[in-house]
């Protein structure tokens, strides 16, 4: 992806969908269950019904990180093969930590997968 003006958007929304979007529904697997805890950084509501942000802190603080690296990897050599990794390294940990974290980034996925 070479295109920042993609990228500038890309950090923005997921800036905005894991730091200020709430909602009411929230969608959960099994594993999400098991390793989500009452307190710390991967905590995040499971099933509660109210309207909130349902990303834990660890969600939060990455996305200022992956909003970093889409604006810096135009100005990096060999970035395109690291942006491959990173991309699927973001798909995995957001598929098992989170399922609504997977959804919200779902449109970044569709454009980065279909830029590669």
């Amino acid at each position: 992806m070479n295109n920042i003006y993609i990228s500038l958007l890309e950090s923005i929304y997921i800036i905005f969908m894991y730091n200020f979007f709430k909602t009411e529904k929230s969608f959960h697997h099994i594993l999400e269950i098991i390793a989500n805890t009452k307190k710390g950084i991967f905590y995040h509501p499971i099933n509660t019904g109210l309207y909130e942000n349902k990303i834990c802190d660890f969600g939060k603080f990455s996305s200022f990180l992956i909003s970093i690296w889409f604006l810096t990897r135009h100005f990096i050599a060999k970035s395109n093969e690291l942006n491959k990794i990173f991309i699927k390294i973001i798909f995995l940990v957001s598929l098992l930590m989170n399922l609504n974290a997977f959804i919200y980034l779902i449109p970044i996925f569709i454009t980065e997968f279909s830029q590669n």
